[in-house]
C-alpha cells in the first residue's frame, strides 16, 4: 500500500529556509532548485520571478483551501453539538413524563401505550454529553 503524502511546511536541506511542501517529489525550496537547475543548464533562461509567483500563489490557495476546511470541521461540530442538545431530555423530567401518561393512569388507552413507549424509547437512547 502507498504512503499517503500530507502536503507540510518544510525545511530545505540546501539553505535552510522554510518552504511549503506539497507533494511529496519537492525536497528543497523552489530557488535551491531553479539554482541547481540554471548550474546544471547555465544557458537555460528561467524566470525565477514568475517561478516564485507561481510557487507562492499555490501555497496561499493550500492556505486558502485548508482554513475554509477547519472553519467547516468547526461549523461541523458546532452542528453536532447542537443537535445532540436539542435531542435530549433531562432524565428526572423524562422520568416525570412516563409517570404522567403511563396506560395504567389512563385506564390503558392506546394514546397512552403509544406516548409511553416512545418515552421509554427516548429513555433508552444514548444519553448525549455535552
Amino acid at each position: 500500500m502507498a504512503d499517503t503524502f500530507t502536503p507540510q511546511p518544510t525545511k530545505c536541506p540546501e539553505c535552510g529556509a522554510e518552504f511549503y511542501r506539497d507533494a511529496a517529489w519537492k525536497r528543497i525550496c523552489l530557488p535551491c532548485y531553479l539554482a541547481k537547475k540554471r548550474a546544471r543548464n547555465p544557458n537555460a533562461r528561467g524566470d525565477i520571478c514568475e517561478a516564485l509567483y507561481a510557487e507562492r500563489a499555490r501555497r496561499r490557495k493550500a492556505e486558502r483551501d485548508l482554513g475554509a476546511a477547519q472553519t467547516r470541521v468547526l461549523l461541523l461540530e458546532v452542528e453536532l453539538h447542537n443537535a445532540r442538545r436539542q435531542t435530549g431530555i433531562e432524565p428526572q423530567m423524562l422520568k416525570r413524563l412516563i409517570q404522567l401518561c403511563h396506560p395504567d393512569r389512563h385506564g390503558g388507552s392506546r394514546a397512552a401505550q403509544t406516548a409511553t413507549d416512545w418515552l421509554l424509547r427516548q429513555r433508552d437512547r444514548e444519553p448525549c454529553h455535552s
